[in-house]
């Protein structure tokens, strides 16, 4: 039996007050791109609480915002293209201020 020796995703987070979730990897370990069940779960742990019903934005290692869809129950369903390396306009696509 193999077990992988590659830590978890380093990240760190902050929601803003409209309850968006702003997720940056500090690409260290998996990338949260390649570890964002991890990443949601711990998150969830950490505030104790669901992440249902909030907007999820993330900086990959390449310094690109994009979105994370999650399920009604809070589960990462899938990823989505907002592709802004400015943190703002990132936020304001998600808040559809911009397009």
């Amino acid at each position: 039996m193999r077990h992988s020796r590659i830590p978890h995703a380093s990240f760190t987070y902050e929601f803003s007050c409209d309850n968006i979730l702003q997720i940056i990897d500090e690409d260290q370990g998996k990338t949260v791109t390649n570890d964002i069940d991890y990443v949601l779960s711990e998150i969830s742990r950490e505030e104790n609480r669901p992440l249902s019903g909030c907007t999820v934005i993330y900086r990959d290692s390449m310094g690109f915002w994009d979105g994370v869809a999650l399920t009604a129950s809070g589960q990462f369903s899938n990823f989505y293209s907002v592709r802004e390396t400015n943190q703002e306009k990132a936020l304001q696509k998600v808040r559809g201020t911009i397009t």
